[in-house]
Parts: structure tokens; sequence; C-alpha cells
């Protein structure tokens, strides 16, 4: 049976469009940040890169969150790893408003010759602690004590896992983790609903070639309790072996990944819809490679759509978009027919024939029609080019209709060295080993062959920045930060053809974050959190709502996997303002919002309806007076930059009490609170 496809849908009640503008306040809640210096640093150890990794291993990488909280662990706790790979508990002490320290457990360090590394992780599940050192490794800690003896779990495979979540049910422990693994794909030269093409031709935009592209593996793994639970535990360092349930997998990092509470089925989102592996036996035909990420016909999010002839080149500015159009034949002016409404052109032509060209086409932004003009060039009669004045002035955009066909924006000259000029701190020490043999003739060889040739007959495509660089370009090169979201069963043969149940698309809205893990004890809490997506300037709040084992059933096909439940209007241009934040997250009550820097915290209340809301700027200061490990590690300069008053960079951001916020930085954790 097909999965259960539908977008995000916006609850239009919940938005406030006359919202002006965030207040810097001086007075509020919040307590004067309290920094306390962590024992050891934490464990933001450098893992092995090449030049030549993916974009998205670095996001996964950068976006890593080194603190750890789950609302199964005791109250007002949170967790992380330090740099002699001690999972260590950190407990808020409401009465000093400080963090009392207690490791709990060592893992193996990994060897120096380890060439598959990852961050550490750790999650807290009842009575059990389930940590990975990032190098194959994991264990399970019946208790939160050194005093008893951690038990080895034997994964397939030696890899690098990441842990994402945990549960329990019944007699089994259920936890969620992904590896990364590169692969080898047959894919075109470049996406064709990119924003900058890369085809120089459809001859070969048409050829597939071999590329490496990362896939990141999900994978469902059950624990057997009972015999841990009855004192039988392995001798030794013999390994407990562990079952795999399900895997499934994507060319995109996971945003989440959650269980649901009755272990029947589990949630991931991504950039790129999840597919599931087969495993051994389920199927008599081999695996096959991925050529893409494979999606319903009814997902763009993924695959793009067939692109219409281009018969037509567009370019832009900050207020105009101007669109070149061949005419199929040479017309006078009284055999047009130009209709503009503010969303939306109607284009065609009456003599010799009629022609539509443009059948009320839905425009990706507004216009303004009565600003809006068309010619057509006097040499030659079948050349019409259509100014069309923006209404959001200043706004770039992202494709030229709401429904992308493919056909990319023609970039000049000009723009694309400006783009080349501002990636050559990425790629400098190439561009030295090759300043012998190309000299600096690239940049602009490129710009020459790109420039718009209106009387092409041809209508080729430009040469775009893919020409430039050594590296062959990704999806992620050109696109926001889409969402797909698919429900799994837990039992891949409860499922047809062991497929996803329900696919969520995000539509025309991007990723923004996760709202926090922390469940308000006076709240009815959804048992996952919610994610924010950014829609224009606003960032709305969803709730994903767990599917049991009767949602694949025909009579369940009405049922939605997220639910709009909250917006913070203005955030998401707010945040895509502050270009050193870290960590971007709400809470789950959606009463506040927190983008985090290096230095400071900047937090959003919700205005509701109201016009204006507050904004407060939180100072992470120094460390807390009289502590000389502290000042001593701001004296030795540890760290540059931002880091320079000996914390280093923040590393993590967790709300571990209902109004209590933990940032961790590299050697120190700050509190915000506003009890």
């Amino acid at each position: 049976m097909p999965p259960n496809v539908a977008d995000i849908v916006i609850n239009a009640a919940l938005l406030n469009p006359r919202f002006e503008s965030y207040k810097l306040s001086l007075h509020g809640p919040f307590k004067e940040p309290h920094t306390t210096l962590l024992p050891q640093p934490c464990a933001h150890v450098k893992c092995p890169s090449s030049p030549h990794d993916s974009f998205r291993k670095l996001q996964a990488r950068a976006s890593f969150n080194h603190l750890f909280y789950t609302p199964e662990a005791p109250p007002s706790r949170a967790f992380y790893i330090n740099a002699n790979y001690q999972v260590v508990e950190m407990c808020f002490d409401p009465a000093s408003k400080g963090v009392l320290f207690n490791a709990l457990w060592e893992l193996p360090s990994p060897s120096s010759t380890a060439s598959e590394c990852e961050y550490p992780s750790v999650l807290c599940i009842g009575n059990f602690l389930l940590a990975s050192n990032g190098a194959g490794y994991i264990g399970l800690q019946p208790q939160h004590t050194l005093d008893t003896t951690p038990i080895s779990l034997a994964l397939p495979g030696e890899h690098s896992y990441i842990l994402l979540d945990a549960h329990i049910s019944g007699a089994s422990l259920f936890f969620l983790a992904y590896r990364m693994e590169e692969r080898k794909v047959n894919a075109s030269p470049a996406p064709t609903h990119t924003a900058l093409a890369a085809a120089v031709g459809d001859h070969k935009a048409k050829k597939l070639k071999t590329v490496p592209q990362l896939a990141f593996c999900l994978s469902l793994f059950a624990v057997n309790l009972d015999r841990l639970r009855d004192g039988d535990v392995p001798a030794g360092d013999v390994p407990q072996p562990v079952r795999t349930v399900t895997s499934v997998e994507g060319f995109s990092v996971p945003y989440f990944a959650k269980i649901e509470p009755d272990g029947l089925g589990f949630t991931v989102g991504a950039a790129t819809l999840y597919q599931h592996v087969p495993r051994d036996g389920e199927s008599s035909a081999p695996t096959p490679q991925p050529t893409a990420p494979a999606v319903p016909p009814s997902t763009p999010t993924t695959i793009p759509p067939k692109p219409h002839s281009r018969n037509y080149k567009w370019y832009q500015t900050g207020e105009d978009v101007t669109i070149t159009v061949r005419l199929p034949a040479k017309v006078e002016r009284t055999d047009i027919h130009v209709a503009l409404t503010p969303e939306s052109i109607k284009l065609r032509t009456l003599r010799p024939t009629e022609h539509t060209l443009f059948d009320v086409r839905a425009l990706w932004e507004s216009i303004l029609p009565s600003e809006c003009i068309w010619t057509l060039e006097e040499e030659d009669k079948s050349l019409l080019t259509l100014h069309l004045a923006k209404k959001h002035e200043g706004t770039r955009w992202l494709q030229l209709w709401e429904e992308d066909d493919g056909v990319n924006e023609t970039l000049s000259a000009e723009e694309l060295k400006a783009f080349a000029s501002a990636l050559d701190k990425y790629t400098e020490p190439a561009a030295q080993d090759n300043a012998n043999d190309d000299g600096d003739d690239g940049v602009l060889e490129l710009g020459a062959a790109t420039a718009m040739d209106v009387d092409d007959p041809q209508w080729t495509q430009p040469l775009t920045m893919e020409n430039a660089m050594t590296e062959p370009s990704e999806d992620v090169d050109f696109e926001g930060s889409p969402v797909t979201i698919a429900r799994f069963p837990a039992d891949p043969a409860a499922a047809a053809a062991a497929a996803a149940t329900h696919i969520a698309r995000s539509g025309g809205q991007e990723w923004l974050c996760n709202a926090f893990s922390f469940q308000h004890p006076s709240l009815h809490d959804p048992p996952i959190p919610a994610i924010v997506l950014r829609s224009d300037v606003d960032a709305l709040l969803y709730t994903v709502t767990p599917q049991s084992s009767s949602s694949s059933s025909s009579s369940s096909q009405g049922l939605s996997l997220t639910t709009h439940t909250a917006a913070f209007p203005a955030l998401g241009f707010v945040q895509a303002s502050k270009r050193d934040r870290r960590f971007t997250a709400i809470t789950r009550d959606a009463q506040l919002a927190f983008i985090v820097e290096p230095r400071r915290a900047f937090v959003y209340e919700q205005p509701g309806r109201a016009l204006q809301a507050a904004q407060y700027v939180l100072d992470f200061g120094m460390f807390e007076a009289g502590d000389k490990k502290a000042a001593a590690a701001a004296a030795e300069g540890v760290g540059t930059g931002a880091g320079a008053d000996g914390a280093g960079d923040v590393v993590g951001l967790q709300q571990i009490a209902e109004r209590v916020v933990l940032v961790l930085r590299e050697r120190a954790v700050t509190v915000l609170d506003w009890s």
C-alpha cells in the first residue's frame, strides 16, 4: 500500500501578520548568567577530515550538540563527554545556581590509528546509560555509577555510530543510531532543479556519471534486557548481542529521529526522503545502488519536476525580474496578449496562429502589475522581454515559478566572478597549487562564457560555478534547507514493501531547528519534541504526531503526520541575521526562543497577537569570581576570537528544567535561569 503523503499545512489563524518588531528589554525575568569551569574540557575532538569531505558530513559535525538531555533522565540533569571520554553528569543546583559534576563512566578512547571517527554521544533511558565513543564502541551501563561493569554491545560491522534516540518497551531496549558511508552513485552532472544549473547542453545533461555521495544509514537496534535485569551478563569482554530491527537510508543528515512511545515505529526528518534498506533474505534480488533519493511521484522535495521547453531566459536584480521569451514566430505588438496579476502571468500570441506560452503561471513571489512593462524587439520581432517589478524589493527569488520547471536563472559574468571570489577562502590551497598551471584566467573565462546571448537560437543554458571548481557540485550548494518527514514501522513486515507509512513534505518551508526536548510537568507535551520550520520570515512550530500500527490501514489515509501548533513572527528573519549563531531552539511551550552565539544568547518572547515583543541579550561574561583555574585558563588564552575568555566555543545547548537552560562551551557551562 502506498504511503500517506501530504504537505505540511500552515494554520493561518496562528500567524501574526501585523507584528512589527522585537524590542530590546533591559528588565526581564532572567537572572545574571552563571558560568562554571568544567572539571575536564568537553571532548570536542577533531574528527579525521579531508579537504574533499562533502558538505553533508561537515553539516552533520557543525550542527552536532555535545550536551545530551533526555526526558527519561533524572530531573535537572544533562550529560556531556569530556576529553578523557568520561560520561559526566551535570546537575543544576537551584540554591547556588551553579552546576555539580559527577563522572559516571569512562568509555574506551579511540586509537590514534582510527581512520573513521565521529563525535561521542550518550543517552539516558530509565536506569540505563547508552553511550558511543564515535569509533566503533557502543556500551550499556545498567546503573549511574562507576561501580558496575559496562556491557559492550555487538553491532554489525565496525562502524562509527552516533546515537539519536532510545526507548524501553517491555523486555527490550530500542535505540536509533546512524553512521556515514560514502557510496558511488549514478547521477546527472548537476540537478536541473537547483538555483544554478551546470548543464552546458541537453546532450550532456542526459548523461549519467558515477559520483561519490555520502549516505546516512539509520538503524533501529534492540537489546534484550531480561538477561541484564536477572544479572546474567556476558563474562569479561564478551559483547552483548544486538538485533537489527530495521534500517533506512538517506543522503542528508537527519534533523531528528524519534521512536514512538508504543515502539511500533519511528519518525525521521531530513532534507531528503529516507528509504528502507532490505535485510538479507527479504528479497532475492540484490539491493540496487541508489541513483538518487527515490520518492513517490508526489514528493517534489527530492525529485525535480520534468523541465518545460526552454524557450525563455530570466535574471533578476534587487528590484525587478526580467524574462526574455523567444516567440514561435515573428509577430506584431497587436498580436501579443499579456495579462499580469500580483501572483501570475499569462502570455499568448494571436497570430499567425494562437499560441499560449505562459498559461496563468503562478510566480515564486508577488509583483506589482502597475509597474511592469513588456517590450518587443524592433529588429527581431520574435523576441519579447517582460520587466516585472518585485513587490518585496531586495529579496532574491530562488526560482521563477511557484512550481519550478528547471529553467534556472541566467547569471552575469560579474555575479559569477563575485561568487568565485567569495569562495576563494575555502579553496585557496587548491588555487595556489594550480597557480603556475592555470594562471588567473579561470574566472574571467567562465564569466565570458556565461554572458547572455539572446540571439542564440539554441538557447544553450549558461555555464555555471561547477565549471570553475575542481570538485563536483552537490545539490546542497544550490538549495535551502527543505524538510521531508517519514514514518517507518518498527517491523518492516507490518507494512507493504517495507516502505514509509506516512510522508510529510515541507513545501516552500525550510528547516530552522528543533524545540527543546524538556517536557513541562504542568503540560501534556507530545512525546516527540516539536520541530521548527521557516516560512517566509516567520518560525512555525509543528507537532509530529506518532502514528500507531493502524495508521497504515486504508481508514487512516486522512491522518496527518504534523500539526501546526504555534508561530514566532519574524524569528526566521532574525535568526538568519545572526551570522555567529551556534544553536537555535524554542521551548516546547513556544514561549521563548533562544539564539546562542559564542559570547551571548539572544532570547525572544512569544508575542502572540501583540505588535511587539521583548528581546533579551544575556552576556555569558567571565567565570565565577575566585575561580583560579578559570583565571589561569583565560590567562593562557585558550581559544581564539569568540573563545578568548578561556571558555572556548559553544558546543551544546539544552533545557534541563522548566526555567533553566544550559549552554555548554568547550571549557565551561553557563546557566540561563529565569525562575
